[in-house]
């Protein structure tokens, strides 16, 4: 039996530059794999079967489906491939703009191609995966990165930096349909800039604690205007532990920035006395 610990990500910075002609949108992106793993196991099994195990009521029926085409795509490249029971134990909050999808799929592709012996180079396996999608992409060799084009281009940067973080899955938020697709949507010229905020952050962020004023996502503004449930929630929870809440991707989830170890479990603690669930992360 194969197990696999699949990362989620936080996006520290997200600018959304311009609308594109094929309905998409230019960013500017800096984003980091934590340490707030789903559990993934794959062994040998008489037929296929795909199973989420999680506490939230949220199916997974287009991440089954997605899994299975790439049972179909492995399979045909490989002489050695089997039947296989694929266990995905979900931690990262979803839909939750963490990642945790393109995660599970980058990390099961990673999986196969291990397991089958197919012997894909990373490159290859990049290029299965952006078919998934391209956070799927990031996931095939997580580490902090800028992210430009719509997602697809994908720069590793040098920064050495840490930070202690409170991931905090806002479950009462209610999740639009197609979330991150209707986010996007929402996007108007007032919330376009012009990357600066990117290179704010490469150039201030270097072997320490970053600053908190490097930190941006324009959806943050989209939120404010669009989804005020949302935007009085962050700010209830700022009043609560005192620390600005920053929303990671398209949301709903947000994260905060601890001084040290001890003051995350003293917000985490804060937190789970209201009943809030929260986890503490690193960059990884």
């Amino acid at each position: 039996m194969l197990t696999i610990h699949s990362p989620a990500k936080i996006n520290f910075v997200l600018e959304l530059l311009s609308k594109r002609d094929d309905g998409f949108h230019n960013i500017s992106s800096i984003m980091a794999p934590v340490s707030l793993y789903d559990e993934i196991t794959i062994d040998k099994s008489l037929v296929n079967s795909i199973n989420f195990t999680s506490e939230s009521n949220i199916t997974f029926d287009d991440a089954i489906i997605q899994i299975n085409n790439i049972c179909d795509l492995l399979a045909a490249r490989s002489s050695k491939s089997f039947p296989v029971d694929i266990n995905i134990k979900k931690f990262i909050p979803s839909p939750g703009g963490l990642g945790g999808v393109s995660s599970n799929l980058a990390n099961i592709l990673i999986g196969l191609n291990d397991l089958w012996d197919i012997q894909l180079s990373q490159d290859e396996i990049k290029k299965i995966a952006s078919q998934f999608g391209n956070d799927a992409i990031f996931f095939v060799d997580p580490h902090i990165s800028q992210i430009s084009g719509k997602g697809e281009i994908i720069t590793k940067l040098e920064n050495k930096i840490s930070a202690n973080l409170v991931i905090i899955p806002m479950l009462n938020v209610n999740v639009p349909i197609n979330k991150t697709k209707t986010m996007y949507s929402k996007s108007m010229s007032q919330d376009m800039t012009t990357g600066q905020q990117v290179n704010n952050f490469i150039n201030n962020s270097n072997n320490e604690m970053f600053d908190e004023s490097n930190l941006f996502n324009a959806f943050e503004g989209i939120i404010k205007r669009e989804y005020p449930e949302h935007y009085f929630a962050n700010q209830e929870l700022e009043q609560l532990i005192q620390k600005k809440a920053h929303v990671s991707g398209s949301g709903p989830t947000v994260y905060c920035i601890a001084d040290n170890k001890k003051e995350s479990e003293q917000m985490i603690d804060t937190l789970n006395k209201r009943q809030i669930k929260a986890f503490f992360a690193e960059i990884i």
